[in-house]
């Protein structure tokens, strides 16, 4: 479910530079 989100928060906020603070949040930084 959670990854469903990150998607979704990923197509709707792309531009808006929230996809960097999402990954931070989440600990995925280190798996880009």
């Amino acid at each position: 479910m959670s990854i469903a989100i990150e998607n979704e928060r990923m197509l709707e906020l792309c531009f808006e530079g929230h996809r960097w603070y999402d990954l931070i949040r989440r600990g995925r930084i280190t798996e880009v």
